[in-house]
């Protein structure tokens, strides 16, 4: 999987979730999600240009909030209110308008420090404005008269610069939009002339806090620099403080429970082997079942922690027939996604070797009839990254193997099906890809919302049109059609495009096939500074050539590493994982994305993660399923740092 080596930037793109549950400080801030529909008991100070507002309030909008309807709303106009001067950045550029909005609150926590958690959004007028002009914001916590800076930023630019030294916010349009709040007095008629982008999310440590009883007042402010003519307004929602950025402990659960390991006597010493889970790992359409790869005992079966495939659906179950020697690995798994009978994802798709001396190869294993059938048998080469179908009658993989490409050991994508007898000759349906003989075919992906008719890959073969790639493109297969569509065309070589998840409806519909989500760092909307990876999605409806659009925009040093669809049938759900430059942190969490709006969910936040999966279950809600060595859970439960799988449902 691709990671992310940069590690530096503005913002903590962390997801929030319903204040008061467990996990969170003992007291807490009183309507911090502005529910209310009033400020109380939040107070303003200086131009007192502050309101709660919801979306009817921005027009043409809309504005949909992350928790609820509601959300603060602090401006610097409707034009000059005020021609008092100040300093908020200490660049010596005057500032004007200031408004401050504050609460003091008093809690118990059982960290230090405790985190602040809150959701923002700074649109901004100045966008296109000279460099100077860059309205400013921050976010101060008071203890025992000692006041810290937590959080800042100042207004995106369309040309990048920075005046203050604030860093600048993302940008989400370069096309004037003009918006207005109305009837939110007193910040009436504010201006926000390139409308209202994204939520991010935030989690910073408040300084001096301590375990026990703390009292602190939050301040959220912001001015106008330069100017007192263009406004900006700061939307604040999903005030909380917390022990923890992670999600909260009645949604976070370690499902595996790995200890221990193997002491072998080797060459006149000790060599002690733990257990590890992974990093081959897939969860059916719920997210309540996960097929796996483990050196652990989890079945009686394993004593001499060789890697085994497991599924856990309720309880435990080795994959049988499939006897994995020393020196043996799986390298991937895909669990069938429908629930079948009391089975949640009846087939198990396997790319393993069975010894030091064997080649890797497919197999499939049916959970019903513990019944495990060889998919590929070759030699000195390989097949890897397997994806089946919802029916478990098709199989797509990685090869190097001629005999199944004709095209020498450069990796391509094939498929097989099984006729519930045998499987076919596998089918190398990139063999007209150009040229032939170097460029490869990698991740492949199955859609899941009919009998995998669909495939979602990476390539840099020319597989339709004449636009020969000049990096690895994305790229969907028709099979019953065979047909190829063309997701991304990157003009420059350097561009990386990973990590497609095509659609995981949950029966046969016109969806089948219809969306894919995936990874890259192409910018394709020219988003001022857009160095980062970012998700993206692709509506394939029509006859035409579709929609892209881009889901998330991150600070450069900031980004996504992995992306997982959701079966809810619509396209809206995902899973993803992503690195935080700031805090050096991997975040796993969901996203919602109905083709306009974005809210994000966290999962968890660690210091390594190692892959996702999603989950969509029958109460409509979505679950990130991730593995991890990090010890996530109050009281610990991974003090040895085995790599674990951890589900979080985040309603």
């Amino acid at each position: 999987m691709n990671k992310i080596a940069q590690h530096a930037s503005l913002t903590l793109l962390l997801a929030l979730l319903l204040a008061g549950l467990a996990g969170t400080a003992h007291g807490q801030v009183v309507n911090g999600g502005f529910e209310t529909g009033a400020l109380t008991p939040w107070t303003t100070g200086v131009q007192n240009q502050a309101a709660v507002v919801q979306s009817s309030n921005f027009n043409p909008g809309p504005v949909a909030a992350p928790g609820g309807t509601r959300f603060l709303a602090i401006s610097n106009g409707p034009g000059q209110r005020s021609t008092a001067v100040r300093d908020i950045d200490g660049n010596s550029t005057t500032d004007y308008d200031l408004t401050t909005v504050q609460q003091t609150v008093t809690f118990n926590s059982t960290v230090s420090p405790a985190r602040l958690v809150f959701a923002w959004n700074f649109p901004t007028s100045e966008q296109d404005q000279p460099g100077l002009y860059d309205d400013v914001f921050d976010v101060l916590t008071t203890i025992s008269g000692n006041t810290s800076r937590v959080f800042s930023g100042s207004s995106c630019k369309n040309d990048g610069s920075s005046f203050s030294p604030y860093p600048n916010v993302p940008c989400f349009s370069s096309t004037v939009l003009n918006w207005t709040i109305t009837g939110a007095a007193p910040i009436s008629n504010t201006s926000l002339r390139y409308g209202v982008g994204q939520w991010q999310n935030a989690c910073v440590e408040i300084p001096g806090t301590v375990i026990g009883s703390n009292t602190v007042t939050l301040q959220f402010r912001m001015g106008d620099q330069g100017d007192a003519t263009y406004d900006s307004a700061l939307l604040i929602d999903e005030v909380s403080v917390r022990d923890t950025c992670n999600a909260a402990a009645t949604t976070l659960e370690q499902v595996t429970t790995s200890t221990g390991g193997l002491v072998e006597a080797k060459n006149g010493g000790l060599i002690f082997t733990p257990i590890d889970n992974g990093p081959a790992f897939s969860t059916d359409n719920t997210g309540t079942a996960f097929a796996f790869a483990s050196s652990g005992n989890y079945t009686g079966d394993n004593p001499n922690v060789l890697q085994q495939v497991f599924v856990h659906d309720g309880s435990y179950s080795r994959v049988t027939g499939l006897t994995i020697a020393a020196g043996g690995s799986v390298q991937g798994v895909s669990l069938s996604g429908p629930t079948a009978g009391a089975l949640h994802g009846r087939y198990v798709a396997i790319a393993a070797t069975l010894n030091a001396a064997a080649s890797r190869q497919i197999y499939r294993w049916d959970r019903q009839t513990s019944t495990l059938t060889q998919v590929t048998n070759t030699s000195a080469c390989e097949n890897r990254n397997p994806s089946i179908s919802s029916d478990g009658n098709r199989i797509a993989w990685e090869t190097t193997c001629s005999a199944y490409t004709g095209q020498g050991s450069t990796k391509k994508v094939v498929y097989s099906n099984f006729s519930g007898v045998t499987w076919s000759a596998p089918v190398n349906f990139m063999s007209a890809g150009t040229p032939a003989t170097t460029c490869t075919g990698s991740e492949p992906r199955l859609s899941r919302g009919d009998t995998g008719n669909f495939i979602a890959l990476v390539s840099n073969c020319l597989l339709s049109g004449s636009s020969t790639p000049v990096t690895s493109e994305i790229w969907r297969y028709s099979i019953s059609g065979t047909s190829w569509r063309r997701i991304t065309t990157a003009t420059n070589a350097s561009t990386s495009n990973f990590s497609p998840t095509i659609d995981a409806a949950t029966t046969a519909s016109t969806n089948a096939g219809r969306y894919i989500y995936f990874i890259s760092d192409g910018n394709y909307f020219n988003v001022t500074g857009g160095t980062s990876p970012e998700i993206y999605r692709y509506d394939a409806s029509g006859t035409g050539t579709g929609t892209l659009k881009q889901v998330t925009i991150s600070q450069a040093g900031n980004g996504y590493v992995g992306v997982r669809q959701a079966a809810d049938g619509g396209g809206q759900y995902f899973a993803y994982e992503y690195i935080n430059g700031s805090s050096g942190q991997f975040e796993v969490g969901t996203g919602s994305y109905n083709g306009t709006s974005l809210t994000l969910k966290l999962g968890a936040s660690m210091n390594l993660s190692l892959g996702v999966d999603v989950g969509f279950d029958s109460s409509n809600v979505p679950s990130v399923i991730f593995l991890s060595n990090s010890d996530l859970m109050s009281p610990s439960q991974n003090a040895d740092g085995n790599t674990e799988v951890y589900r979080a449902r985040t309603p």
